[in-house]
């Protein structure tokens, strides 16, 4: 073997050996991605969850506070106007 051909065989070997953790960083580099939008779609799943809650939260807080609030007339009335008022914007 010649020495042009010793040194082609080792570029050879590097340029492959080079290729291969090319590779092997373009794949850690998809799973970090795929990782991170994973995280942020939790993240704003948890949000939405917490959004829920609190909306259903203020819901009971108004029953609890309507609960003592008047004559079963007024009451009455009130639940009218509320779903009149509802309804007016589609809900």
């Amino acid at each position: 073997m010649k020495m042009s051909e010793k040194h082609t065989d080792k570029a050879k070997a590097a340029k492959s050996a080079a290729e291969e953790k090319a590779e092997e960083a373009e794949e850690k580099a998809e799973k970090a991605r795929e990782k991170e939008a994973e995280m942020a779609e939790e993240a704003r799943e948890k949000a939405d969850k917490a959004k829920e809650k609190a909306k259903a939260s203020d819901k009971s807080d108004a029953i609890r506070k309507e609960a003592g609030k008047g004559s079963e007339t007024g009451q009455a009335k009130r639940e009218e106007n509320s779903r009149k008022w509802w309804k007016f914007w589609g809900d």
